[in-house]
């Protein structure tokens, strides 16, 4: 964290800081605290394996309590957005009415994200989770869920890596959902590595999106090809074409 702040980075993300013991997370609040750092997104829930429109009662249990996990961690690191990925697809269904039976049970997470001022974002994937189809596979997929649920706390994290393999058309699809996005990931197809090592023009990406207003964290979930100098050099390419 020290390293990124001394390159230029202003904030943070950790996919897996639930896992990390209480002592650790302490220690990451008190830097992002000292040193005006915001935290990104950290996961509340992979969905379980469960199919959230026909969970079992044991199933409901541990995502409910994975939100009251995600509410105590926020007190801790002092962050806003956690990852929720909503179950998993019956692929012989139709998806809209699975997306209807989630409504319930996201709800019921928002229940206890609005009480701390929290978001959970949506994210879709391009691979399974848990070794299950996902439920949410492209933008307008956790666009259209956002709509059903219709709660603050419950939003769209935009992932482009995933959406690239599943959709495509960027940018028309950052627009069409934009209403709901309220997060950003990035990663580079194929490979996902940093910008400039695949086949996506992160430069026009990123300059679209803080066109529309976009001044939140952009998540770099991404692996690096090189060295951490050439993942810095990636993004000053990137801030030098804005």
């Amino acid at each position: 964290m020290k390293k990124a702040y001394e390159n230029g980075f202003r904030a943070w993300e950790d996919n897996w800081l639930t896992r990390r013991p209480v002592s650790d997370q302490e220690k990451i609040g008190s830097f992002l605290r000292d040193n005006q750092m915001t935290m990104g997104v950290s996961v509340v829930t992979t969905g379980s394996g469960a199919r959230w429109f026909d969970p079992t009662k044991e199933q409901v249990d541990q995502i409910i309590k994975d939100c009251h996990t995600a509410v105590e961690l926020s007190k801790r690191v002092g962050h806003k957005w956690f990852t929720l990925i909503p179950g998993s697809r019956d692929e012989s269904n139709p998806l809209p009415a699975q997306m209807k039976g989630c409504v319930d049970l996201l709800n019921r997470c928002s229940d206890i994200f609005e009480k701390a001022n929290l978001i959970y974002v949506l994210e879709p994937l391009s691979h399974p989770s848990s070794g299950k189809p996902v439920l949410l596979r492209t933008f307008k997929d956790g666009f259209d869920l956002c709509k059903l649920v219709n709660r603050p706390s419950c939003k769209l994290l935009a992932d482009y890596y995933h959406q690239q393999q599943t959709g495509g058309d960027l940018i028309k699809n950052t627009n069409d959902c934009w209403e709901e996005i309220a997060y950003i990931q990035y990663g580079d197809v194929p490979g996902r590595k940093q910008p400039g090592t695949g086949e996506i023009n992160y430069a026009n990406v990123t300059k679209h999106i803080r066109d529309k207003g976009y001044r939140g964290v952009f998540g770099l979930e991404h692996g690096i090809s090189g060295t951490a100098a050439d993942l810095v050099k990636s993004y000053r390419e990137i801030d030098a074409a804005l």
